[in-house]
């Protein structure tokens, strides 16, 4: 039964990142990427975990902190940008 649960988590977690890339490729506004591009991150992680429980392997935690590093690092910088460009 948690089997079925996980993949059908990992089944919207995917739905949900397509809705993201769409916004990434069609938003109006450079915030609205920059959210869409954390949503991505954070739905990417989700995955990551999934796999891991489905799959029981611990190897699949170290790249998930580099994956959340770097995604927070993105969304800090593209934010300061976001405020420097606007008056």
């Amino acid at each position: 039964m948690t089997e079925i649960l996980i993949q059908a988590g990992l089944f919207l977690c995917a739905a949900g990142m397509t809705g993201g890339f769409i916004r990434l490729l069609r938003g109006p506004d450079l915030a609205d990427r920059v959210l869409a591009l954390d949503a991505i991150t954070v739905q990417s992680l989700v995955l990551f975990a999934g796999l891991a429980l489905l799959q029981q392997r611990v190897e699949i935690l170290a790249p998930m902190m580099v994956i959340a590093l770097v995604g927070f690092v993105a969304t800090v910088s593209l934010s300061r940008l976001i405020k420097q460009r606007r008056p």
